[in-house]
């Protein structure tokens, strides 16, 4: 298996690979041209900034045309990682998937973790031994259920910031005293 990237010269990155609809902070849908480029730049980043290597089993818990559920199944590829597609979220699920699965890593939605904090009070909970690492996205949690993730999932506990437009802008990790900006070579999109 070789670690060289093909080249085509007929593409550039440049190309669109999505069109993505947000509404942001002003409430007006806008679309975002999300290039080839752009995605890969994106799925690297991550790549360093959680340290993901090919022994890395990494989980996609969120719908696949959701930016995030592609960006956790690009990582994989790209690194020669397990790739773990969940078909649809409860809490139960993840949980037993996290379990079964082995899973080391995963960019979860804020409010999938609020639900997997309140499951993980109970007493029937199986125990979770393999995850690294845990990213929060989407919005922020609230303290106590931070506390109970990072409590009960004995990992790496990072929330990070972003939007659709940038990706992720920082990420806090709470084992650190502060978070770290994420360095990306195309911030900006491409609008059209």
């Amino acid at each position: 298996m070789s670690d060289k990237r093909p080249v085509v010269k007929q593409v550039t990155g440049e190309e669109t690979l999505i069109i993505t609809m947000t509404s942001g902070s002003t409430g007006e849908p806008k679309p975002i041209d999300l290039t080839q480029k752009n995605k890969l730049e994106r799925a690297m980043a991550h790549i360093r900034l959680y340290n993901l290597t090919k022994e890395d089993r990494i989980l996609a818990a969120t719908p696949l045309y959701h930016s995030l559920a592609e960006r956790l199944v690009l990582m994989p590829l790209l690194i020669g990682a397990t790739s773990i597609l969940l078909p649809r979220f409860t809490p139960a699920l993840w949980l037993n998937c996290v379990k079964d699965q082995k899973v080391t890593f995963t960019i979860a939605v804020s409010a999938q973790l609020g639900q997997i904090a309140e499951l993980l009070t109970s007493p029937f909970v199986p125990e979770i031994d393999s995850l690294r690492c845990v990213v929060s996205s989407s919005s922020l949690l609230e303290n106590h259920i931070k506390n109970e993730l990072i409590d009960k999932l004995n990992c790496d506990f990072h929330e990070m910031y972003g939007t659709s437009e940038t990706s992720t802008v920082t990420s806090i990790n709470f084992r650190e005293t502060m978070g770290k900006n994420i360095p990306l070579a195309d911030r900006c999109r491409k609008q059209k």
